[in-house]
């Protein structure tokens, strides 16, 4: 005889991320923040990439500014799943949540609300709903 097991479901938790250009809404899943390649006018671009929890891959740019020169190459990771963590990969210009420094690789839940989000001198809104 076997015993069925039911998946249990991860609840979708709801992140928007926004600023005076742009707002993006990303599902469950990993991203990276990150300095993309520069415009046509030559200013770099920040962007978010990664992929869903099923898989599907995400790119969006999320600003395009001077802002964005103090951005890294790789500058934060933002988990989405049952819990939000947000977490600094050694950047230069450093990550800050809610004008708090985060020390760099260590991950920092993110409870439901708005918060100031901050890659550099490039700042943000995130909202976990």
């Amino acid at each position: 005889m076997f015993k069925i097991f039911k998946r249990k479901a991860i609840p979708e938790k709801k992140i928007v991320i926004s600023n005076s250009e742009t707002s993006i809404e990303l599902p469950n899943g990993e991203y990276s923040f990150l300095r993309g390649q520069l415009d046509i006018y030559n200013t770099p671009i920040t962007q978010i990439r990664g992929k869903t929890s099923e898989g599907r891959e995400i790119s969006n740019p999320i600003n395009a500014s001077p802002a964005s020169n103090s951005v890294s190459r790789e500058h934060a990771l933002l988990k989405v799943g049952e819990e939000v963590s947000i977490r600094d990969n050694q950047s230069t210009n450093g990550t800050y949540l809610n004008n708090k420094r985060l020390n760099p690789h260590q991950e920092y839940k993110v409870l439901q609300g708005e918060h100031n989000l901050k890659l550099g001198n490039l700042e943000l809104k995130l909202k976990v709903l």
